[in-house]
Order: C-alpha cells, then structure tokens, then sequence
C-alpha cells in the first residue's frame, strides 16, 4: 500500500517478475515483507487458481512458495516434465528455480 506505483511496476513485469520471485524464493529470501509481497505479486499474475491457495493461509511469503512447490513436485511425477511444462507452466518454472528440472 506504501508503494503502489512500485507495485503496479512489478506486476506489469508479468513472467519476469514470477522469475525473479521464484529465484529469490528458491534461496529462501522469502520470509519478510519483501516474501509476502513477492508472493502476493505472484499469486495475482499467475491467477486465482487452485494451485495459488488462499493468502490467509501462510505466515510468509516463503511458505506460500514452499506448497506451490511441493504441489508443483506432485504434479510432475503424476505427469512427466514436457506435460507439466504444456499444461502447468507456472509450476514448471518454480521446479526450474528449485533446479528439479
């Protein structure tokens, strides 16, 4: 709310900034105020899905990443790396920051 301009900013950067924030949460840069916006950030350029969960749910932005992750892992071993890349591509590249594929 400070900084919307900033923010606006960041979401116009679209797949870069998801990058950017799955790059930081990777290394586990995602338990301040920066995680939480990094993850908020995400959440609204990826879109309401299922595979975003609820804000209210995690304490940090790094524990939002984690499940994203973890969900992402599921769903490569339910569908191979090519599929998840085709259909799930938001998933794909926290996998790819996470070095798993």
């Amino acid at each position: 709310a400070a900084h919307p301009a900033e923010y606006a900013r960041f979401l116009e950067l679209g797949s870069t900034a998801v990058g950017y924030s799955f790059s930081q949460f990777a290394e586990g840069n995602g338990m301040d105020l920066k995680g939480h916006i990094m993850a908020l950030a995400c959440r609204e350029i990826i879109g309401r899905t299922e595979d975003t969960y609820e804000d209210s749910t995690y304490l940090t932005g790094q524990a939002w990443f984690n499940t994203f992750a973890a969900h992402a892992d599921q769903k490569l071993e339910a569908l191979g790396v090519q599929e998840l890349r085709r259909i799930s591509p938001w998933h794909a590249m926290a996998l790819e920051a996470l070095g798993i594929i």
